[in-house]
C-alpha cells in the first residue's frame, strides 16, 4: 500500500502515515471532518456509539450539519474554522444526548494543494467535571450549543440540584449550597426522579455525573 495514498492512509504528523484500517477497526469512535464540516470518513465505532442509524460508508460526503441540531453543528464548524486559522489542535466539550463527551480535534498536516483543512476527531466518553488536564498545545472549548437529551426537560433550579446530587451531596448541603429549605429541595428531588425517570437519589447522581454536569452549567443552559 503506497504510504502516501489519502485514500487508503492518512497523515498524522509530517513524513508518519497511519493506514485508514487503523481507525476502521478502533473501537474509540473516530472521524475524518474537512473544516467546513464535510466527512471524510468514520468508523463503526463512530455510528455505534452515536447511534447514527447509518452504515460508515453512508456518511462519507456528509455534512456534520446533516447529524442532528443545526445549532450544535453550527458552533462545532466555527470550532474548526478557528482551529483551522490558528494551526492549533483542539478538545471540546460536547454533550450528546445527554452524556458528556471530550472530543479531540486533531489537525493534520496539510496535503498538496489542499485549501481547507482535515481534523481528525476522536469521541471520547468521560465522566464528572471537565477539563481535566489539557496538553499546552490544544485549545480547550465549552460550547453553549449542547445536545441535553432528558437534561432539557428540566428547570434552572432542578439542573442546580442535579448537578450537586452528582457531586455527592444530600438534600441539607443542597439546601444549604442553594439557599432554599430541605422541603424544597426534595420537591426538586421528587421532580428530577419523575422527569429523568429514576429510582432514587444514586440513579439521578449518574445521570449528573454521565453529564459531567455542573451548576455552571444549568446557568449556561437555562438562562
Amino acid at each position: 500500500m503506497p504510504k502516501t495514498d489519502p485514500q487508503k492512509s492518512v497523515p498524522i504528523v509530517e513524513g508518519i502515515w497511519l493506514p485508514m484500517s487503523t481507525f476502521a477497526t478502533s473501537t474509540t469512535p473516530i472521524s475524518i471532518v474537512r473544516e467546513d464540516g464535510l466527512m471524510l470518513f468514520s468508523n463503526q465505532a463512530l455510528c455505534d456509539h452515536f447511534r447514527i442509524g447509518m452504515r460508515p460508508e453512508q456518511l462519507t460526503g456528509a455534512n456534520i450539519r446533516d447529524g442532528g441540531p443545526l445549532e450544535f453543528f453550527n458552533e462545532r464548524i466555527e470550532l474548526l474554522h478557528e482551529l483551522a486559522r490558528k494551526g492549533k489542535h483542539g478538545v471540546i466539550r460536547d454533550l450528546w444526548r445527554g452524556q458528556q463527551f471530550l472530543t479531540h480535534v486533531l489537525l493534520l498536516p496539510r496535503l498538496p494543494g489542499e485549501t481547507l483543512r482535515r481534523f481528525l476527531i476522536l469521541n471520547l466518553r468521560v465522566q464528572g467535571e471537565a477539563p481535566p488536564s489539557i496538553k499546552p498545545d490544544r485549545l480547550w472549548f465549552s460550547p453553549d450549543h449542547q445536545d441535553l437529551g432528558l437534561l432539557a426537560l428540566l428547570s434552572r433550579r432542578e439542573l442546580e440540584v442535579l448537578a450537586l446530587l452528582g457531586q455527592g451531596f444530600g438534600a441539607p448541603l443542597i439546601a444549604k449550597a442553594l439557599h432554599r429549605s430541605e422541603d424544597t429541595i426534595n420537591t426538586h428531588k421528587a421532580a428530577l426522579l419523575r422527569k429523568l425517570s429514576c429510582a432514587n437519589s444514586t440513579q439521578l447522581a449518574m445521570v449528573a455525573q454521565r453529564a459531567g454536569l455542573t451548576r455552571e452549567d444549568a446557568e449556561r443552559f437555562k438562562p
